[in-house]
């Protein structure tokens, strides 16, 4: 309940909020993942769980949108595809009606991720995909050197939003993995952003040349994608 009257406070101005350098890069990563994993040309039906306001919704395709807020939605709907108020933990849906999922940031982190993970599985046809991204334990401000002799611990945090005092599970990479393992998934992408520079989620402004520089680091320094502060992933059902 709590997420839900929060998001209905934010929804007004969510967008402007958002439209920050971190959340740009960060939306501009979901989008290659699902010109990358999802095949147009076959029209899946897509499901968009926690779609907030629509920004995914308007990729091309069939997809549905479903969110625990009523006034995200209300913007969601301006994307013309249809849109449905329910929780992760439970879909609306019919058994393994859905080709595709997209599960992007701070879903799971706020909500009682296995049972989305079961859910997410029983609504996925034979071979499906979940394409997600999450914050990781990593996401509170540590600085690279810091992360090389910190325990890397899954964790709940509590935040403020909309008023309301929130729940954020922080994952570990091996948790993430194992609860899609464990709920008749395999692994087939992994990756992570912000590793040497730290996201700014409230600078309206553009990255600055040296944090630009570190931002480039990520991609050319091999072995450190464990330690990004948002992970992003791609999960295909097994069985």
């Amino acid at each position: 309940m709590g997420a839900r009257k929060a998001y209905n406070k934010m929804s007004p101005g969510y967008n402007d909020r958002h439209s920050t350098a971190t959340v740009g890069r960060m939306r501009a990563r979901e989008m290659r993942l699902i010109r990358e994993f999802i095949n147009q040309k076959d029209n899946p039906l897509v499901l968009d769980v926690g779609c907030g306001t629509g920004y995914h919704l308007h990729f091309a395709g069939s997809m549905i949108g479903i969110d625990i807020s009523e006034g995200m939605l209300e913007k969601a709907a301006g994307s013309g595809k249809p849109v449905v108020q329910a929780a992760a933990e439970a879909l609306p849906l019919k058994d393994e009606s859905i080709g595709h999922a997209l599960c992007f940031f701070a879903v799971l982190n706020m909500c009682d991720f296995h049972k989305a993970i079961r859910e997410l599985n029983r609504v996925l046809k034979w071979k499906g995909l979940v394409l997600l991204s999450v914050a990781s334990a990593w996401d509170r401000g540590y600085r690279f050197r810091h992360k090389l002799v910190t325990e890397h611990r899954p964790h709940d945090e509590e935040l403020g939003i909309g008023g309301e005092r929130l729940r954020m599970h922080l994952f570990t990479r091996k948790e993430l993995e194992d609860a899609f393992k464990g709920n008749g998934f395999k692994v087939e992408h992994f990756g992570s952003s912000f590793v040497f520079q730290k996201p700014e989620w409230k600078s309206v402004g553009g990255f600055r040349p040296g944090e630009a520089v570190k931002l480039l680091l990520e991609k050319i320094v091999p072995g450190t994608k464990h330690y990004g502060s948002v992970y992003f992933a791609v999960f295909r059902k097994v069985f």
